[in-house]
């Protein structure tokens, strides 16, 4: 059981304890251990045992609700992914503001969550309508354009779940126009504090000088990769130019 679990216990003590022997009982005229006292200590040890009771037992019920209908593993890490992006790109958010700094051509989202392109397209059902964004459920080992398809691309805290990055990063320079920009943000393996958080089973991290090498190897050049502080944990930004 957590200690915050017992927060609301100790705000009903202090001041009962404060109130009572403080005031209540001394201005009554009574000193020493009586039957006053002894009521009153009877009654704080009650009111604990009882609250004790009741939350080890609100926790035992949630934790058996939840026993059944345990997340897969796919779910858990979209979670965390969410909740992880939130400072950066929540979902459909940077797509708003790529469509209105983008006053032509086309602005497109891919996802392999059906659920993550559902939100995008809710959030963003105006500009879908007009036609100034566009969103398919896809990865982005097979991404649904032609070769040579944006000038502009970019991917926010996903390498860590690509099997194959180095098959992920030629399949984004595929659909890179000459001359195109494109911009990976993730947290780098050599922020050890941050990245002892994740599981090693869902999560694969790199290091930047691994991840640079997978951008050259991919056909990407001019590479440039600054580092931030967001959320109190290192997340690089490296581009890479076709």
């Amino acid at each position: 059981m957590k200690l915050s679990y017992l927060y609301p216990l100790f705000g009903f003590i202090a001041p009962t304890v404060v109130l009572g022997y403080g005031f209540v009982i001394p201005r009554s005229c009574i000193a020493g251990i009586n039957d006053l006292t002894i009521g009153f200590t009877v009654t704080l040890v009650g009111a604990c045992v009882t609250y004790w009771i009741g939350v080890r037992n609100v926790l035992r019920d949630v934790t058996s609700s939840l026993s059944g209908a345990v997340e897969p593993p796919e779910v858990r890490v979209r979670i965390i992914l969410e909740k992880e992006e939130k400072p950066l790109a929540p979902s459909g958010h940077t797509l708003a503001r790529a469509a209105k700094l983008a006053s032509r051509g086309l602005v497109a989202g891919i996802d392999i969550s059906a659920a993550m392109v559902e939100m995008a397209q809710t959030f963003n059902r105006d500009l879908v309508a007009k036609g100034l964004i566009e969103l398919r459920r896809a990865g982005s080992d097979q991404i649904p354009y032609p070769d040579q398809s944006f000038d502009r691309i970019y991917s926010v805290h996903t390498l860590y779940f690509w099997n194959e990055p180095l098959a992920h990063l030629q399949e984004i320079h595929r659909i890179c126009r000459v001359g195109a920009r494109f911009l990976l943000a993730f947290g780098p393996k050599e922020d050890t504090r941050a990245t002892a958080a994740f599981p090693e089973s869902v999560y694969t991290f790199y290091s930047t000088d691994q991840t640079m090498n997978l951008f050259s190897n991919a056909g990407f050049h001019n590479l440039s990769p600054s580092h931030e502080r967001i959320g109190g944990r290192e997340v690089v930004f490296l581009v890479g130019c076709r």
